[in-house]
């Protein structure tokens, strides 16, 4: 349905059809209380300095209003670096000569068991895409295993059945991410060479199969670098906007990963600036002040700490993007690390800052 939807959305024709956007006009869209897509391109459109530094105050007291002074912190588990696909932006790329693992159930619990002594409570568990590795039933399996340690265990991993959803939620899975990587039906192709992911629509309806399953927290991003980040933006929203109204009751959950350098050689077409991401950032505070909003290792100490006061709700801490890579069996990784600060230290930071870190998410009874 997402996918029938989405073939008559146009974000370049809303984007040009508010180009010059007028300064008091976008000051008195910010104080509206429900914001349109028209609205949105108005404000991504905006140069103004005095905009931006309105949309932040804004999106920072709706932030406080609904969340106040916590952020949550997660690390991620990568069970499986074997992939299938040929994605030209990713280290994992089936083509790339490196070195392929993945772990044994009994990794996994070292892996867990030395996660949980720096106090974390909520887990992000990921994969490469490869049915052959890291099929269904070890996937569950590793849920299970997650879940004896943790109170919240998350997904990021290939796209699944309806009755694979079902199955994870039975087995304690709260949570389930993946990005469209981008959302432009043309340049998906460019991108995808070879694999299932090349299958476009089987991808754009999986948070609808994850939701029919009714998972706990949906998490959708574009990998921003792929295309203009504007049009991005306008795509995410519509499809949350799709997501609060068949899946209510879900929450929802927005990531801002950038292309970060890695073991291969891709340069972004569409490179983004760090204003534009927190540009992107918080237009989608001011579209839904329920949003969960993340953001990753992937981009630097600094960085995220200025992002802290502005909207953000969840962040990683101590991050290895290669399996094993907490019990010190790394292999090669996914990504470089931009924030390498220990958990402790980017707890200690958030409480300098008067912020409280939370390492649980929720509890099952809530």
């Amino acid at each position: 349905m997402m996918y029938d939807l989405l073939k008559d959305f146009d974000p370049q024709k809303i984007i040009k059809a508010n180009s010059l956007p007028e300064e008091t006009e976008c000051l008195q869209i910010i104080k509206k209380k429900n914001i349109n897509f028209n609205d949105i391109a108005k404000l991504l459109n905006s140069e103004s300095s005095t905009v931006l530094e309105a949309m932040a105050l804004e999106s920072r007291n709706k932030t406080l209003k609904r969340f106040g002074r916590t952020v949550s912190l997660y690390t991620p588990i990568y069970l499986s670096s074997e992939c299938v696909n040929s994605c030209i932006y990713c280290s994992f790329n089936h083509n790339n000569q490196l070195e392929r693992k993945t772990l044994s159930f009994d990794e996994l619990e070292k892996e867990c068991i030395e996660i949980k002594k720096f106090g974390f409570d909520s887990i992000l568990l990921v994969s490469g895409e490869s049915k052959k590795h890291a099929p269904v039933d070890y996937l569950n399996e590793c849920i299970k295993i997650a879940k004896k340690h943790f109170s919240y265990t998350a997904l990021e991993i290939y796209p699944v059945d309806f009755e694979d959803y079902q199955l994870f939620k039975q087995s304690g899975v709260d949570g389930v991410t993946l990005y469209q990587e981008t959302y432009n039906e043309t340049l998906y192709p460019k991108y995808h060479l070879r694999g299932p992911k090349t299958d476009f629509k089987y991808r754009i309806g999986t948070m609808e199969r994850a939701g029919k399953a009714q998972i706990k927290k949906l998490n959708i991003g574009a990998l921003l670098g792929l295309n203009d980040w504007k049009e991005e933006t306008l795509y995410l929203i519509f499809h949350l906007q799709f997501l609060k109204k068949h899946f209510w009751e879900s929450e929802l959950a927005v990531s801002f990963p950038r292309i970060r350098k890695h073991a291969g050689s891709f340069n972004p077409p569409f490179p983004v600036t760090d204003q534009q991401l927190v540009k992107m950032m918080l237009v989608m505070r001011l579209f839904d002040e329920t949003l969960g909003l993340l953001i990753s290792t992937r981009e630097n100490a600094a960085f995220r700490n200025s992002l802290l006061k502005l909207g953000i709700t969840s962040m990683s801490a101590g991050s290895k993007t290669s399996p094993g890579g907490h019990i010190g069996a790394e292999s090669q990784t996914q990504f470089e690390i931009s924030d390498d600060r220990t958990p402790l230290q980017i707890q200690e930071y958030l409480a300098a800052q008067g912020y409280e870190p939370v390492y649980k998410d929720w509890e099952q009874g809530i």
